[in-house]
Parts: C-alpha cells; structure tokens; sequence
C-alpha cells in the first residue's frame, strides 16, 4: 500500500491517519510512514487493522482529485458551480486538467469507491458487535445512570471507531454523487436537455443530506462549535435552492404561457 499523503486534502473521508502523519513528522522528518501507518492501522483497529487498511486505500483513491472538485480557489467545480444562478448556463463548466476529460465519469467512479469502502466497513462492523456481544454482561437490574456508566466502560471500542470512520465516509459518498449530479445538471441546462430525471435525483439526496447531521466542524475565526447538516457542510445548499427557484420560474411561466 502506498503512503496516504493524499488524503490530506480529503475532507470527505478519515483524517485520523494524515493528521497522526504530520504530527510524527513534524518531530521526526525522517519517520518512516510505512511503520506509522502499521502501528496505527493495528492500535486502532485491532484485528479489524487488514481490512481497515484496504478501505482507507478506497477512500484515498476517491478523494484523490478532491482539491479539483471541492477547492475553494476559483478553479475547483465547487466555486464555479457556487457562482452560477442555476439557471441557462452562458458558458461551459471549468475544468482543470485533471477532471477535463469525462468530468462525470470520474465523479461516478469516487462514489463507487466510497461504497465499496462502506461495504467493507459495515462487514468489520458487524464483526465487532459480534465480539462485543460476546464478552458483554448484560443486567436488567441496574437504574439508568449506572447502566449508562457500564456501558461506555465496557464499550464496543472497535465497533465505535468503524461507526465513527463510516459515518464520514458516507457523507463522502453523498457529497461527492450530489456534486457529480450538479455537474450533469449544469450541462443538462446548458444544452437545453430535459433535466427531469437529474433534477428528482438531485432533490432526493439534497433532502436526504439534510436529514443527517456532519460531526461538530470549527467555525474560524469564531470559537464556538456548531454541527451543521450535511447538505449545508458540503457547501451546495445554496446552490440546491437557486436551482430549485429557477425551476419554479420556469414551470410558473410556462403555466402562463399555455393560458
């Protein structure tokens, strides 16, 4: 397995890792990263620590492009997709030379690796539980507070650590197919294409997106914490009601027309 420096620039995925990477080498730059990735793939997983490691490779490969898609320079998809009105396009959507050629494609192919290491989460997860429900003493006689004690003292430690990775992964998975359906969406309206079918999927996952909540995220240059929902994290809620305003202008003029 090759060094997971480019998760680094993946907010969609596990940072744990890279984080665990740069501070060893900021005290040692000639650590080696083959042996910080072992020690760390077999402290944290345990014997999940093989499979754990082929879903991080997963993860590293879909969010390999992430500065071009989601980049808050004014190259990325993400800035020009916040620029536009959603309505008809004047122009074509900017690419960089990475995603130039079969833009959609690739987006496609990310998500395809986020699920794959989704399954393999949940397989590890369901073998964690399986452990812990083994060796877990269970007593009905205890009141709330004391139950509550002995539960997080005799966690799931394995099962809520694959929990916690699975949770940002799918939300990497749900960012990166609604910002892959947004760029077909975009080019849909540009070519005068009937955008229907995208535009149902698009609400579908925004709305899904909203329903779920992404772990506390920092508020610079502010102290507090906040945790936002996910559609509103991954920086596409505005752009989800432009697009949304332009079609009911447009359905409501079409409607007068036909009067």
């Amino acid at each position: 397995m090759h060094d997971l420096h480019a998760s680094a620039h993946d907010p969609l995925g596990c940072e744990n890792l890279t984080q665990i990477q740069y501070a060893r080498l900021c005290w040692d730059a000639e650590a080696d990263q083959r042996e910080i990735q072992k020690e760390y793939f077999e402290k944290r997983y345990g014997e999940h620590a093989q499979a754990m490691q082929k879903a991080y490779g997963l993860i590293e490969r879909a969010g390999k492009n992430c500065s071009s898609w989601r980049a808050w320079c004014q190259k990325s998809i993400l800035s020009n997709l916040q620029s536009w009105d959603g309505g008809k396009p004047e122009k074509p959507l900017f690419r960089d030379n990475h995603l130039e050629k079969n833009t959609v494609g690739k987006g496609s192919l990310a998500v395809s690796q986020y699920e794959e290491a989704i399954r393999i989460l949940e397989a590890e997860k369901d073998k964690a539980d399986l452990a812990y429900l083994g060796k877990l003493k269970f007593s009905t006689k205890l009141a709330v507070n004391p139950t509550d004690i002995r539960f997080r003292e005799e966690s799931n430690t394995y099962g809520d650590r694959i929990m916690e990775d699975m949770i940002s992964v799918r939300y990497g998975r749900d960012c990166m197919g609604l910002i892959t359906l947004f760029v077909q969406y975009y080019e849909a309206q540009e070519q005068g294409l009937d955008s229907r079918e995208l535009w149902e999927k698009i609400e579908v996952l925004c709305k899904k997106m909203m329903g779920y909540y992404v772990p506390i995220a920092y508020n610079n240059p502010d102290t507090d914490l906040n945790c936002v929902d996910a559609l509103t994290r991954c920086q596409l809620k505005d752009l989800y009601y432009r697009c949304r305003a332009q079609r009911l202008k447009k359905n409501k003029n079409a409607g007068e027309l036909r009067k």
